[in-house]
């Protein structure tokens, strides 16, 4: 292999990585929309839509600080199809749900699969020859698929209604569970 593109991971890892990395970030990436829809959509004051955004970051957090000490000695491959299983139940619960609290509690648990997704790819990474190179590459996969959904979701929002961005975000993650099964079992 070419040792300039040399990741120093299989492919299969790589591609596993960005596109579980875009699972797990799109919620942070995609906080300005999601301010928005949740603004607009289910007419939450500005307040109330950021202390929502802020209970879903502190799920992210608190899951991510609690698991890291363990990520080594578990299952990478369960670790995340249980976070995106998490991931997949709070944003359906967020289209779901009919009032402030209930949403509230939606986010905090789609920021705890995060969380959880954020710490098993971020051990998986850590494990490759060269995690610079490759956190880099993710880090511009994220970003270009993020500017690329900022774009495309208003239009899907405006056509099929603010819950349907909460659907849309669940069905990705369904969509990408496949990657998981090239992750490290451990």
């Amino acid at each position: 292999m070419n040792k300039k593109f040399d990741m120093g991971a299989p492919l299969t890892l790589v591609v596993a990585l960005c596109i579980g990395g875009i699972t797990a970030w799109l919620s942070g990436n995609l906080m300005p929309l999601t301010m928005g829809v949740l603004m607009d959509g289910f007419k939450f004051s500005l307040e109330h839509a950021a202390v929502l955004l802020s209970v879903e970051m502190a799920g992210a957090a608190v899951l991510s600080l609690l698991i890291s000490p363990f990520v080594g000695k578990m299952d990478l491959r369960k670790m995340a199809f249980i976070g995106g299983l998490v991931v997949i139940s709070g944003q359906s619960m967020t289209a779901m749900a009919t009032g402030y609290v209930p949403v509230g509690i939606s986010r905090f648990i789609t920021g705890a699969g995060v969380g959880v997704l954020t710490a098993v790819l971020f051990a998986a990474i850590a494990r490759t020859k060269e995690p610079e190179r490759l956190m880099g590459l993710a880090e511009a996969v994220f970003v270009l698929t993020s500017a690329f959904l900022l774009v495309l979701l208003p239009y899907v929002i405006s056509g099929f209604g603010p819950r349907s961005y909460f659907w849309g975000l669940a069905a990705f993650v369904l969509c990408t569970f496949w990657v998981f099964t090239w992750l490290p079992q451990s």
